[in-house]
């Protein structure tokens, strides 16, 4: 790809020493002169730098010494080599065919036209900034954050590809929220999208594979396995993000290589999800009562009785329940692995919540008169904190140990263990690797793992490639609605729980018993649940330990409409006519 774009030259001594000192100088645009455009270099492969800019036409380098055509001067021989870097370099200074970079301080001079060196123009904004009230886009490519709408005006980071917020737009700059306060980047190259492009594919001709969304980087191979059905992560324009061969690729698909797949629903118990239904938190054990526990898994709908959740995930409430919590677990308190330890042996005490869900399964078994009656049963995992990856393992590891060593032990009749739920509602980049550490250490022991993320969590949409075996997937509408204005986050969730076949999540609490806009929130999550068809997979109701408990006494007339509507849609899912 050929450089592009006009060219711009410092001439002042006086300039030079400032760009040394990583000084930025401002740009004057006079009336009706053409906007200042800037340059970035991106280093694609092993690139010769130099100290002084070289000619090869025979004219003076600025050491004054004529050079032979062709040939370098002595004064500006090879000095190092820069490595290929996905982030760019700042243009500081050009003169002719040779750039000038700052690098470690100091400006040294590349030569335009080499193979490995990619030229991108940038375009000074100009006008008034467009403000964005806080709007989430995505960014599918390392990018610079700089300090102003100006590469000389230096970096304030790099980052990596990721959902960003946008708060200003003026042409192709955009100006996000960091943790260093506001800062721009440059697109112009479809690098940054409304949407994440999440979508089911079917590959159906051989395809170069490429690191990152642009031609510009060497191509890392090839998929010739046709045709393929997959995810595709993220796309923009004619890229697809998809997971292959144990690692992310992005593939370039502009002669029809790629076709859409129809995604669909998966059924509410499938292999893949541990057949596990509805799905509800346990609540603490000293605000459960036997009676509600037992109508959480079998209820009465006219003549009928119903199982209505078949899982529990057990797992610390809040940290008044258990002195901790498990989304964030202090791993360097000294007693952590004893408290964890203790844990793993509590939950199955006389009293405690295993033993409870137990008592109550037992009792669904005499009333429904299915002696092969069993509730599933998923324990919650802790997010240890404050340790390096190996600690955080053998923690981990020693947990999962001590739960199963204490299930078989316990030996309930009418409960079925099926693995283990991550807390932790996102996963950070950094920690992808050891989360999928500890799958395998899962799945070695013939279990499963289970994860529900929150709306637009980083890697939610990628939850399968970090070794999860089913995620239910959290609109967040009925808490968060005020956090995202204009966005459709019931639409969102539910199509990306179709695209990537994860379950969906029904969220709510004791509110709506007092403040009528709530049973409204309510009811769109019914609606439009219903109209999409997002009751037809596995769902996990959170209700803010246990609101759900209300529904089950019929003194309450007020209830009696959502009450219905909220079975209805738990037991009595439309057909998938996907």
């Amino acid at each position: 790809m050929k450089p592009f774009g006009s060219r711009f030259v410092f001439v002042s001594f006086l300039f030079l020493v400032l760009l040394l000192q990583n000084v930025a100088m401002p740009q004057v645009q006079a009336s009706g002169e053409k906007p200042v455009m800037y340059e970035e270099a991106y280093i694609t492969g092993s690139t010769p730098f130099y100290l002084l800019p070289a000619s090869p036409l025979g004219k003076p380098t600025p050491s004054g010494k004529p050079t032979p055509s062709g040939k370098v001067a002595p004064s500006a021989k090879e000095a190092g080599y820069l490595q290929s870097q996905i982030k760019p370099y700042a243009v500081w200074q050009r003169q002719g065919d040779w750039l000038a970079l700052q690098v470690k301080g100091k400006l040294v001079w590349i030569n335009s036209h080499a193979s490995t060196v990619y030229i991108r123009t940038l375009e000074e904004k100009t006008g008034e900034d467009r403000v964005i009230n806080a709007v989430n886009m995505f960014l599918h490519h390392p990018a610079t954050v700089y300090k102003d709408a100006n590469p000389l005006s230096g970096s304030l980071m790099d980052i990596d590809p990721q959902r960003i917020t946008v708060l200003k737009r003026n042409k192709e700059w955009y100006q996000i929220r960091t943790d260093y306060g506001p800062g721009w980047i440059y697109d112009g190259a479809g690098y940054i999208t409304s949407a994440l492009g999440v979508q089911k594919i079917k590959i159906v001709k051989p395809v170069s594979l490429y690191r990152y969304c642009d031609l510009i980087w060497p191509a890392a191979g090839k998929l010739t396995e046709i045709p393929l059905e997959t995810v595709a992560y993220a796309s923009t324009d004619s890229w697809y993000k998809i997971w292959y061969q144990g690692d992310f690729y992005w593939l370039y698909a502009e002669n029809g290589e790629v076709q859409p797949d129809p995604a669909v629903f998966t059924d509410r118990k499938t292999p893949e999800n541990g057949f596990v239904g509805n799905a509800t938190f346990m609540t603490a054990p000293a605000s459960t009562l036997q009676s509600n526990l037992f109508h959480r898994m079998v209820t009465n709908m006219g003549d009928k009785r119903e199982l209505l959740f078949e899982t529990f995930i057990v797992r610390p409430a809040g940290k008044e329940e258990r002195g901790f919590t498990f989304d964030t677990y202090d791993a360097a308190n000294p007693d952590a692995q004893l408290n964890l330890h203790k844990y793993a042996a509590d939950i199955f005490a006389s009293g405690d919540q295993i033993d409870q869900l137990e008592r109550a399964a037992l009792k669904v078994r005499a009333y429904t008169g299915n002696a092969n009656y069993k509730a599933n049963i998923i324990v919650g995992l802790p997010n240890p904190t404050g340790v390096d990856t190996n600690s955080k393992l053998r923690m981990e590891t020693a947990f999962i140990n001590d739960v199963l060593s204490n299930w078989k032990q316990f030996h309930p009749s009418a409960l079925d263990f099926k693995g283990f739920y991550w807390v932790n509602e996102l996963v950070p980049d950094s920690d992808r690797q050891f989360v999928q550490s500890v799958a395998n250490i899962i799945h070695d022991q013939g279990n499963k793992f289970y994860w529900a993320p929150y709306y637009q969590a980083a890697n939610a949409e990628s939850w399968k490639t970090m070794g999860f075996d089913f995620s239910w997937l959290q609109p967040n509408q009925y808490f968060n609605a005020d956090k995202h204005p204009g966005e459709d986050m019931l639409g969102d969730t539910y199509n990306l729980s179709r695209q990537t076949g994860a379950g969906t999540m029904l969220e709510w609490n004791w509110s709506f018993l007092d403040k009528p806009e709530n049973i409204q929130l309510l009811n769109e999550y019914l609606d439009r649940g219903n109209i999409m068809g997002a009751n037809r997979v596995s769902m996990l109701v959170y209700d803010g330990e246990g609101a759900i408990d209300a529904f089950f006494s019929s003194t309450n007339k007020s209830l009696d409409n959502i009450r219905q509507k909220f079975f209805a849609y738990l037991l009595y899912p439309p057909a998938n006519t996907d």
